[in-house]
């Protein structure tokens, strides 16, 4: 999505619009406020709307900003949770302390001119110290599905560890060497890295990742987010917006479905149980948990008997 045009107050009133008309086309709808005297006549959404307020913030900081934290992990295509994106996370290279306000977090933390990278929007964190950052500073579960995005988009594993060595005495280092411990860059998607963080905090067997099912004769059926091969289990979750997301050309939802629902009898041609969890059940340790142990606990008999 493009995003439109940011309006400063002053371009408002030059155009003949005093500060009532402009408070009555906000409270409209008409006129979207962004930030402090900056508005747009678009209101966005996620990560669009967290790109309309970096558009809006950056050129009224301290030069030496350093877009960083859950704003570079949105620079970078990285998952970030939804309360994170109604303010701009910076660092602070110049001198001076951090800084926090309702729409905009500055950090006071190192960081090297090699952890910098020039974008679009002004200076931003490296990919690895974006992750790194994220690791150390988000919930663990949040953290690792960070971590896994950054190795699908190309970072490594020593690139992480090399990163939380140039600043060891950072808050929540020890976190993040422990998430970069467990990462895996097959995880597809935030909802199967979430997953995956509880199934190691509940103590339940790990699951093969991104397996590939074969029938008889060789002939490829299904990859499954997650499979217990002793179990004959196979694990779907199924993301916010997974139908909308994966439709081809033509394709309406229901067809979706249906063939989601023919992947799945094929499936279980070849023996296999399959089951599905949803968003809210991946963020539910709980949940997720009695679900899973249920299923394991099930095919053991079965299997058994």
């Amino acid at each position: 999505m493009s995003i439109a045009p940011l309006i400063r107050h002053s371009d408002l009133v030059a155009r003949g619009h005093d500060p009532n008309e402009i408070r009555s086309l906000v409270r409209s709808g008409r006129l979207h406020r962004v930030r402090h005297g900056v508005y747009s006549y678009d209101r966005p959404a996620g990560m669009d709307a967290h790109l309309q307020l970096l558009r809006a913030t950056v050129p009224i900081v301290d030069a030496g900003n350093v877009i960083s934290h859950a704003s570079a992990g949105v620079l970078h295509g990285l998952p970030v949770p939804a309360e994170y994106l109604d303010r701009v996370w910076m660092t602070r290279r110049s001198p001076g302390h951090g800084d926090h306000g309702k729409q905009l977090v500055v950090r006071h933390t190192p960081i090297h001119d090699d952890e910098v990278r020039l974008s679009s929007y002004g200076p931003v964190t490296s990919l690895s110290r974006t992750a790194s950052d994220l690791a150390r500073t988000l919930e663990p579960r949040w953290g690792l599905a960070a971590v896994d995005a950054a190795l699908r988009l190309g970072t490594s594993e020593a690139d992480l560890y090399s990163s939380l060595a140039l600043h060891p005495k950072l808050r929540g280092t020890r976190r993040a060497r422990h998430i970069i411990r467990i990462c895996d860059a097959r995880a597809e998607s935030p909802a199967e890295s979430i997953s995956r963080y509880h199934m190691r905090t509940a103590g339940l067997p790990l699951p093969e990742l991104q397996y590939d099912h074969f029938d008889a004769d060789g002939v490829f059926v299904a990859r499954s987010d997650f499979f217990w091969p002793e179990y004959g289990l196979v694990g779907e979750v199924d993301g916010a917006g997974k139908y909308e997301e994966l439709l081809r050309p033509g394709q309406t939802p229901t067809q979706a479905i249906m063939a989601e629902k023919r992947r799945d009898e094929a499936l279980r041609s070849l023996g296999l149980w399959v089951i599905h969890w949803d968003w809210q059940t991946a963020n539910d340790e709980a949940a997720l948990t009695v679900l899973l142990a249920g299923a394991l606990r099930r095919q053991a008999g079965r299997l058994a008997g």
